[in-house]
């Protein structure tokens, strides 16, 4: 594609993989100076998530270079949003729920850029019907360029709100369960009591990628054996899912590490929990148990062992994932407000239709309110 060229910001679409190794320097120069702490946006975990997801030759590369600078990098793909029985061309931001967080890389404070960047997007956009950027946190660059792009032209929705609980452990491990109730103690202490009974408990980690292909197989016979499993959202219950996996646990990454915990009782692998760390924060990603042992908790007990190590190894937060639940409830101590939004092309027939009806249907909600 041709670029677009503005005031000493150049804005080039790239349409293939293959020009990430031109920016890879650049992209973690960016990276480093937005101030973005986690590692989902960072070139080896895309490159996991699009080889298992997406497809590279999908791929829409928005790259902005400021007097040979690389100041602005969005990657996008290709895909198709079903609503309501009617298929959307998209845009998206490589991500989906094994991706906890979006953001877009951009030089911070360069208007001159922020401008050419959403000039360019919304030049991609108007070839389709939506441009899709889920797990978005408020505040930051990302929300700067969103609403750059909302205009009479794209009209800005928030899909879906939701919260991401975490705790924070600066004082280490033991002072955040002082800090909990006697009742969240004790049911830790209850759980322990309850699966010793059943045999010798133990927690094996590791913590270097790429991981032996022995331990990952461990983890598919475990994994085999989950409630997630069995309704298709386990870690290698669908092709794509194990692809990404295997990549994500087989890979040296070299900007953030991987680490995956096994419970035991005995010889018996129970339950394995995954968590991604960068810098001080620790992701937590999937986890899973054998349902036989469900008596004990094992899903609390493998959380609990993975909290400590990951605290004694300096992680000062530990986020719990997207969506809050009762068992996220126990151990939170705060939340960050992340939203799905979708920029919608008002020049298409099906953008206008989708634009006009959830307009009405927000009118409509608000009307209620106001007659409550």
């Amino acid at each position: 594609m041709p670029d677009c060229i503005y005031p000493v910001c150049t804005v080039e679409i790239a349409d293939s993989w293959k020009d990430m190794g031109e920016v890879c320097g650049g992209w973690e120069r960016l990276e480093a100076v937005t101030g973005i702490e986690h590692p989902f946006v960072s070139l080896s975990w895309l490159e996991c998530w699009i080889r298992s997801f997406s497809n590279f030759n999908k791929i829409h590369l928005v790259k902005a270079v400021n007097d040979k600078l690389l100041t602005a990098v969005v990657p996008l793909v290709q895909t198709r949003k079903n609503i309501k029985g009617i298929n959307f061309q998209c845009l998206s931001f490589p991500a989906n729920g094994h991706s906890p967080q979006c953001d877009v890389l951009v030089e911070p404070k360069d208007q001159l850029t922020l401008e050419a960047v959403s000039r360019t997007l919304r030049e991609v956009v108007a070839r389709t019907d939506l441009l899709v950027f889920p797990a978005v946190r408020e505040g930051g660059n990302t929300m700067d360029v969103l609403r750059s792009l909302n205009s009479k032209r794209f009209l800005l929705h928030v899909e879906h709100s939701f919260e991401v609980p975490y705790f924070e452990t600066g004082g280490g491990w033991h002072f955040f369960l002082e800090g909990k109730s006697k009742k969240f103690r004790r049911r830790l202490v209850e759980s322990r009591q309850l699966a010793a009974e059943r045999g010798t408990v133990s927690t094996e980690f590791y913590h270097t990628t790429p991981l032996p292909a022995a331990v990952i197989e461990r983890l598919r016979d475990l994994d085999s054996k989950t409630w997630q499993h069995a309704d298709g959202t386990g870690l290698f219950s669908t092709h794509q899912n194990s692809e990404f996996y295997t990549g994500l646990l087989g890979t040296r990454h070299q900007t953030f590490d991987v680490t995956l915990a096994f419970l035991r009782v005995d010889s018996a692998d129970i339950a394995y929990e995954i968590t991604v760390i960068r810098n001080s924060t620790a992701y937590f990603l999937k986890y899973g148990f054998d349902p036989a042992w469900s008596d004990c908790r094992p899903g609390v007990l493998v959380q609990a062992a993975l909290s400590e190590y990951v605290s004694d190894r300096g992680c000062t937060r530990i986020e719990l994932g997207p969506e809050s639940s009762e068992e996220k409830r126990r151990w939170e101590n705060n939340r960050f407000k992340s939203s799905n939004y979708w920029l919608i092309n008002m020049g298409t027939p099906k953008g206008v239709a989708l634009g006009l009806a959830l307009t009405f249907r927000k009118w409509l909600k608000s009307s209620r309110c106001l007659k409550c």
